[in-house]
């Protein structure tokens, strides 16, 4: 049986990282032929594993994968675009707090969201 997934591949400093996504799994190398040799060995290896446990259904299933006719799996959403995105926020349109009341953290936290979006909208 075959499984087909996504792998994400970066370089961090002077090694390669290769991630897959759907199984939440990852593995490196000194190139990106070795990156990607050792991610497939970590699913092999974990597929192993769980098969001994008897529980490779079960991780199949959570992450969402089905099986289609040809017995491949796959997963029941499909990547169509992964591209860098760059988002521009200016730090200077968040207003000061309109009172000096002590916040806790994340009520500060959500007030600051808030307080980011609503200068943004006016912007528009």
């Amino acid at each position: 049986m075959k499984i087909k997934v996504t792998e994400e591949i970066w370089k961090e400093g002077n090694m390669y990282v290769s991630y897959c996504p759907e199984l939440d799994m990852a593995s490196c190398g000194e190139s990106l032929e070795e990156s990607k040799k050792n991610l497939k060995e970590v699913i092999s290896i974990n597929f192993a594993e769980c098969r001994k446990m008897g529980t490779l259904n079960q991780l199949l299933q959570d992450a969402g994968f089905a099986e289609d006719h040809d017995n491949i799996l796959l997963a029941r959403k499909e990547l169509v675009s992964f591209s860098p995105l760059e988002v521009r926020y200016l730090m200077s349109a968040i207003r000061p707090a309109r009172s000096t009341r002590t916040l806790h953290p994340v009520n500060l936290y959500i007030e600051e969201r808030y307080q980011l979006a609503s200068c943004l909208l006016e912007k528009l």
